[in-house]
């Protein structure tokens, strides 16, 4: 996984590719690879030990959280990441309403088992944290932004 780093380091401090240019890299080993497509918004890093794709068309699925989605959200486009691994896999969704943020947090806290919640006062953001249905960890941001409300939905299988 450091050689992952390294690359994706020295790709962003390198500027990526030249205007819609797929980039690709490997680690001195050969055991890593970086792909970055700019047309498509996505980079995807392939290790040994996990795989790794964020951004472009990549969607995380209910079945990948365990856990519906908020009714009427929509998913932001390149907001998503996948990353499978040896380990365990870890998921993130992305996604966006114009309900009120304590409405959203409402409609999770009755799906999410052995839930805990807090918010953030000064920000009017919620967090819940608990259980999806396959008993796994799940970690759930909801923050107003500007006229939306973002759902930010974590889930690690570590």
């Amino acid at each position: 996984m450091k050689h992952s780093l390294f690359l994706v380091l020295m790709l962003f401090a390198l500027g990526g590719g030249k205007g819609g240019e797929t980039t690709m890299a490997m680690s001195p080993d050969g055991k890593s690879t970086l792909k970055v497509d700019e047309i498509a918004g996505s980079m995807e890093v392939k290790t040994k030990e996990a795989t790794a794709t964020i951004g472009g068309e990549e969607t995380v699925t209910e079945a990948d959280l365990g856990l519906v989605f908020y009714p009427g959200s929509t998913e932001m486009k390149g907001a998503s990441m996948k990353v499978k691994g040896a380990k365990g896999d870890i998921f993130m969704c992305v996604r966006e309403t114009s309900d009120p943020v304590e409405k959203v947090s409402e409609f999770y806290a009755g799906k999410v088992k052995d839930f805990k919640t807090f918010e953030g006062a000064a920000t009017g953001t919620a967090y819940l944290t608990g259980k999806a249905d396959d008993g796994v960890k799940i970690a759930i941001q909801v923050a107003r932004v500007k006229e939306k409300t973002t759902i930010t939905i974590t889930k690690s299988t570590k």
